[in-house]
């Protein structure tokens, strides 16, 4: 081989291989295919043992023909979208019309109970005296029965006065939970002198001839079988007689008290707050929240809080509405309303402007003071009155979700209110 050629050979000839391993055969080049962008390239040791705690990336959702209605660019979507409003409203309309019927200015109206114009004279009423006279006597069975559900805040007045004034004996409780055909059904279907199964039944099988809404709270005379009242404020009356009960030595509960009473309590005072609570709180959150205008809304809710306004300055400077002892009627009528006030109220009827927790601190003493009196406490169940609300009002919650409540402090602490706010007065 010449010179040249074995340069040549040198050149191009592989390097040896280490004598500990054979050779092989030099492999073809390899072409360098380059890698696509989207291709990400394989993530080191550290990084898939870090990600590997990490939650499983989301997933898109399965597709179906409406998925992307929104994003369309077809000219019938503004049509659609029209159309869908105007008929939700329109449907809307027909259901609050059954469930609230307004006037034509979209204020509600609550339709007037029709025992209400019998009700101090005529078959299907009796008289307040006769009645509270029935309460004043002895009997070894209650001579009286109340269907209530714990929800309702014009059943919860009910409770709350059967409590305060230790009637326990005297008014028998039927519970009432909420149908999901709009009907208050019966928690025991069994109980006498009606056995049904809802409100409806105990109502037709009490009264054929009944015409009206089939409400709570409802009083029965249990022993001549026949309806007494299904109008809360009436049934308040039927313990106006009643003797005064005391609690303890700063607390006495009277609804209605006399001028032979000796408490310093107003009756003008009473007559209006009793008038004002009515219309502007207690049917007043119902009027913001059944309201089917802008300007019906609007005056409900100016009126609400004008009015809680004013009762945040007397209990400012009185224990309770009236008077720094006396528990009255006014009270009664407040406590469910400013209960409910924050969870349910405040969310659902829109009546949001301020919170009784945080823009009515005397309110909210008010509140656990009442709450902590003996028996009170068992009269109050807002878990259940949020889940009817929620679930039950659909015009005003199609999706049923019950919010989250804010938390309420109800504990007994010594606020000492009894004592303090007298001392201020």
């Amino acid at each position: 081989m010449s010179l040249l050629a074995f340069a040549s050979h040198r050149a191009f000839a592989s390097p040896p291989a280490p004598s500990f391993l054979p050779r092989r055969a030099v492999a073809p080049a390899r072409k360098c295919i380059p890698v696509p962008e989207c291709m990400p390239a394989r993530p080191s040791f550290a990084t898939r043992t870090a990600c590997a705690a990490d939650p499983p990336p989301r997933t898109t959702p399965p597709s179906n023909p409406l998925s992307n209605l929104l994003m369309s660019k077809s000219p019938i979507l503004p049509l659609l979208v029209r159309t869908a409003r105007t008929s939700y409203k329109l449907f809307w309309k027909v259901l609050m019309s059954q469930l609230a019927p307004s006037d034509k200015h979209g204020r509600y109206i609550r339709p007037t109970s029709t025992l209400s114009a019998e009700y101090d004279t005529g078959p299907l009423g009796k008289t307040v005296a006769t009645v509270s006279r029935s309460f004043l006597a002895r009997y070894e069975e209650p001579p009286y029965a109340v269907y209530v559900g714990v929800a309702c805040q014009w059943c919860h007045r009910v409770l709350l006065a059967r409590a305060l004034l230790a009637l326990e004996d005297k008014l028998e409780l039927r519970y009432l939970t909420p149908g999901a055909e709009g009907l208050w059904r019966l928690s025991d279907p069994q109980q006498y002198p009606a056995t049904a199964s809802t409100l409806k039944e105990v109502y037709l099988q009490l009264d054929r001839k009944y015409k009206g809404r089939y409400t709570a709270p409802l009083l029965v005379d249990v022993d001549q079988y026949s309806i007494v009242s299904n109008e809360s404020a009436h049934i308040l009356r039927f313990f106006a007689n009643l003797q005064p009960k005391t609690i303890d030595q700063h607390t006495v509960v009277c609804l209605r008290p006399r001028e032979e009473h000796g408490f310093d309590v107003q009756p003008d005072l009473l007559e209006k707050l009793c008038h004002d609570l009515y219309n502007n709180v207690n049917d007043g959150v119902y009027r913001c929240g059944f309201a089917t205008s802008q300007l019906a809304y609007e005056e409900a809710e100016s009126n609400l809080f004008a009015t809680l306004d004013y009762v945040e300055s007397l209990l400012s400077k009185t224990r309770f509405l009236c008077s720094n002892t006396v528990i009255t009627e006014a009270d009664v009528r407040l406590f469910p309303t400013a209960f409910r006030f924050d969870a349910v109220y405040a969310v659902l009827f829109r009546a949001c402007r301020k919170t009784i927790r945080a823009d009515y601190p005397s309110i909210s003493a008010w509140i656990r003071d009442i709450y902590n009196l003996p028996n009170v406490a068992d009269t109050c169940d807002l878990e259940a009155t949020r889940n009817n609300y929620y679930t039950s009002l659909f015009p005003l919650n199609p999706s049923a979700i019950v919010p989250v409540p804010p938390q309420q402090d109800l504990s007994p602490a010594p606020h000492r209110r009894a004592l303090s706010v007298q001392s201020n007065a």
